[in-house]
């Protein structure tokens, strides 16, 4: 929905100036002091923002961790049209996109990139694996303001940290339908779609053990440890997905097997390969 927050809906429109003030600037619309004074309900963003600690997360979004809170906080210029209609959907549009990118800005730093031992209750943090399945938004502002689409969500640490500690110690013998695990096989095939082979070899290294990952997963660490020329741990990574996923493997997938296979100099497990990825185009 358009912009929750205190159960108000709400839209701004002050005028353009400070939207090319800040496009022109490169500076991002929360530091703005007259967006904070438009959007008054959420003083603890308010204060993120402007004293926590700032993860960058692609163009457009920042990660921020303060007081028991990570925030993801995105923005970005809706095109003008004008036609109020369909000015009217582009800025709904744009600010559902920048809800759904703030959620997963705040999302991959929670998983990947916050220290949870760092909080003053972690030793005490039980674990508990259910917090994983669906994470609660504690906070939620999303709308338009002087032309641009914005979004800023919080999340409970503490509750992360929970769920991670949980994941950590093994919990779970298939964790890929909890709320991470789409935000991790996303961050992958992002590093993966960028050439960052050996970003990918180290996302994947740190998150494997927690079941999070299936057979596209593996595959694309396979072949980042094939670009590093590393075969040892392409086979084990191939014997891993053939193993458990053999008789779901699409043809590509079979045929991407195969070269790996044979770029590992295993002519015979290629072959095998090769012969499954024709028998799957009749399954």
């Amino acid at each position: 929905m358009l912009c929750k927050a205190a159960g108000l809906t709400l839209t701004f429109i002050i005028g353009l100036s400070i939207s090319v003030t800040l496009a022109k600037s490169g500076q991002p619309l929360f530091d703005a002091e007259e967006f904070w004074k438009a959007h008054p309900v959420d003083s603890l963003a308010q204060s993120a923002w402007q004293k926590g600690s700032k993860w960058p997360v692609g163009r457009h979004s920042f990660a921020v961790y303060h007081e028991g809170r990570i925030f993801g906080f995105t923005s970005r210029d809706v095109p003008p049209d004008q036609d109020s209609a369909v000015q009217a959907r582009l800025a709904r549009g744009y600010a559902e996109r920048a809800e759904l990118e703030a959620l997963e800005a705040a999302g991959l730093f929670a998983f990947d990139g916050f220290q949870c031992p760092t909080l003053d209750n972690y030793p005490a943090l039980t674990p508990k694996l259910n917090l994983c399945t669906k994470m609660e938004v504690k906070s939620k502002l999303t709308s338009t303001w002087s032309g641009q689409a914005f979004s800023v969500v919080g999340l409970a640490a503490g509750e992360i940290c929970a769920c991670r500690k949980a994941l950590d110690q093994g919990q779970g013998e298939d964790n890929t339908g909890i709320f991470f695990a789409e935000i991790a096989q996303q961050e992958l095939r992002r590093l993966s779609q960028a050439g960052q082979s050996q970003a990918v070899q180290a996302f994947f290294s740190r998150h494997y053990k927690k079941n999070i990952f299936q057979a596209p997963e593996l595959l694309l660490a396979a072949e980042a440890w094939a670009d590093n020329k590393n075969f040892d741990e392409v086979l084990v990574l191939l014997d891993a997905t053939t193993d458990r996923f053999g008789p779901n493997l699409t043809s590509e997938q079979w045929e991407l097997c195969g070269d790996l296979y044979y770029q590992a100099g295993l002519k015979t497990q290629a072959t095998q390969a090769y012969l499954s990825a024709s028998e799957a185009l009749y399954r």
